[in-house]
């Protein structure tokens, strides 16, 4: 891995549509996403999805390929499939760069919320 990745386990509006089915997804990178899987046999590692669609923050990807690198259970007991993009144009890489990058800095930025008034960092 490469890249950073963002979770965006349980938030609405993040899924790879693959044929008729709305996947979540538990992270996303520029280079791929663990997607949560409801079935032990739906996602086959090395399986090839083509003519995907990738839905993250009320933008849509069409038309890309993925591959299924890896098949895991997370810390929650979930199935996760990790895929990795196939010959993205681009257009796309840098759309998707740009789109993670503005993700972390809202992780960002709601994490600093979080810290108490009056907290200290110490060295």
């Amino acid at each position: 891995r490469k890249e950073y990745r963002v979770r965006v386990k349980g938030q609405l509006g993040f899924y790879l549509h693959y044929q008729n089915s709305a996947l979540p997804l538990a992270d996303i990178s520029a280079g791929g996403a663990s997607v949560l899987s409801r079935e032990a046999g739906e996602l086959d590692e090395g399986l090839v999805l083509k003519d995907c669609e990738l839905e993250v923050a009320r933008q849509s990807f069409s038309g890309l390929s993925c591959k299924v690198m890896h098949r895991s259970i997370d810390g929650d007991g979930s199935l996760v499939c990790g895929v990795q993009w196939l010959e993205l144009p681009a257009d796309i890489t840098q759309r998707l760069e740009h789109l993670v990058h503005a993700l972390r800095k809202q992780m960002f930025r709601s994490l600093a919320r979080r810290i108490p008034p009056g907290f200290e960092r110490r060295s």
